[in-house]
Formats: structure tokens, C-alpha cells, sequence
């Protein structure tokens, strides 16, 4: 639709929607076939009426042959001619003005009074209060749309992406600070597992060296050497080493001497 190449300051925008309506509901084609197939297709099989703007003004020049003969100033309570209150993006530009006489023949007004004045004096010419009632010679049209109309639609589509830009951007925020701390997590998990293997490699290396310092200890007597029963151990082991030696060597066994 040409709405959608049209840019005008939300300050203005109930003001040229409402006095714009059917214009910028215009289906925007490249050529005139296409204009005409779009007829055909409504005439034929879907039904209802529509008007078609060719896109074919690349190559055109501005004129200024519309410019008003009667120069409106702001005492009189005029705001600004509406043609230069919209701006139409590539690939319409500025020529496409050329095409909408009503944008370029209306006036943006302060007030009822202002427009009903000038109304009564330059019957050629449109004015707009700021509320979108328009005022041209004896008629006055106004009221209040059914529907939000194309361009406050597409403001609140561009309110709505932004808001959905901003929201997707705060997720991959959120996103991103999880996964920071499923990394740290996971960090410090590896980190308690490496702890605990050492720990565990500790724990073994502890019970086998008292295993082996068990091996190689001596059972000394809880009394001590010099006490009778380490006393009569001792003679009891020379005895035993001296009954030995008496033995044939081919019968005895081999035994250290004692202590």
C-alpha cells in the first residue's frame, strides 16, 4: 500500500491519515499490466474495487506547477500545506506527490475557527484541523474511524518490533549470563572431582606405606629389653641356636644366630 512508503511525524498523523485515507490505501505495482491484472483479478474471481499507483516515476522531475497561488501564512492559522508534512520512501520519492492533487491542495490548521474561515474564503482549497476534520467551502467531513488507519498501524508495528528487538536482545543477554554460569558450574565440578581423586590417591598412598612400615617393624616387648621375660626370651634363643649347631648339617636347618 502507499502507507507503507509514507513517513509522517505522529504529531501530524491523525491529521493526513484521516484527510488521506483512501489515498493511502492505494496498492503501490510496478507496471501498468500489473495495475491491470489486479482489475481483472477483482472484476473476475475475488471481487470488490481497489485503486492501483503505478511505481513508474524513477525518471520523473519535480514541478512546482502545483504550488498555491494564495499564500497562507501562520497568522491566519495555517500550519503547513500537506504535501510538505509527508515524505514518501524509494523507490516513490518526492514524485509521487505529483500524483495525490489532494495532498498537495489541502492545509494543516490550528484550530475549527481557523479552518472554517479559511474554508469560507478559498472554497478550491482543503483544511485540516489537527484532529482530522477537514472543512472546503460548504462541506465538512469528520468523525471517528472504525479502525486504527495504515499509519498508525505501521507505527504500532514499528513500536512492536522494536519492543520484540529489545526483548530478544535482553534474552540472548539472560542467555548468555546461563550459560557463563553452566560453564562455571561445570568448571568448578571438574574442579571438586580433581580434589577428590587426589584425595582419594592420598588416602591410598597413606594405607599402603602403613601396611609397609607395618611389615618392617618389630614387636619390641612392652616391658623392654631388660626386663625376665625379654631376659628369658634371649636365653631361650641361644639355647635353641646352640641345639641347633649340635645337629648334622644335612639334618638342620638353616637359622640365624641369635641376638
Amino acid at each position: 500500500m502507499l502507507a507503507d512508503y509514507a513517513e509522517v511525524e505522529e504529531q501530524h498523523e491523525s491529521a493526513i491519515e484521516q484527510y488521506l485515507r483512501d489515498e493511502l490505501e492505494y496498492v503501490v505495482v510496478e507496471t501498468y499490466d500489473h495495475a491491470r491484472a489486479g482489475v481483472s483479478m477483482l472484476r473476475d474471481e475475488v471481487g470488490g474495487r481497489a485503486t492501483f499507483f503505478v511505481d513508474s516515476l524513477r525518471n520523473l522531475r519535480l514541478s512546482s506547477e502545483y504550488e498555491p497561488i494564495v499564500n497562507f501564512r501562520a497568522e491566519d492559522g495555517v500550519i503547513s500545506r500537506l504535501d510538505k508534512l509527508v515524505e514518501f520512501r524509494d523507490p516513490l520519492g518526492a514524485a509521487a506527490k505529483q500524483f495525490l492533487p489532494r495532498l498537495r491542495s489541502a492545509y494543516l490548521t490550528n484550530s475549527t475557527a481557523a479552518a472554517e474561515k479559511l474554508s469560507r474564503e478559498n472554497s478550491q482549497y482543503a483544511f485540516v484541523t489537527p484532529d482530522g476534520t477537514c472543512y472546503q467551502g460548504r462541506m465538512v467531513t469528520g468523525g471517528r474511524p472504525d479502525e486504527v488507519g495504515p499509519l498508525g498501524m505501521k507505527r504500532e508495528l514499528r513500536a512492536l518490533d522494536a519492543e520484540a528487538m529489545q526483548r530478544e536482545r535482553q534474552m540472548n543477554e539472560k542467555q548468555a549470563a546461563l550459560e557463563a554460569v553452566v560453564a562455571e558450574l561445570r568448571s568448578t565440578e571438574q574442579a571438586l572431582t580433581e580434589i577428590d581423586e587426589k584425595q582419594r590417591a592420598a588416602e591410598r598412598e597413606a594405607i599402603s606405606a602403613m601396611h609397609r612400615h607395618g611389615k618392617c617393624r618389630v614387636n619390641w616387648p612392652a616391658s623392654g629389653w631388660n626386663s625376665p621375660s625379654a631376659r628369658t626370651n634371649s636365653r631361650a634363643s641361644a639355647w635353641t641356636w646352640k641345639a641347633l649347631s649340635s645337629v648334622p648339617s644335612a639334618r638342620r636347618t638353616s637359622m640365624p644366630p641369635p641376638r
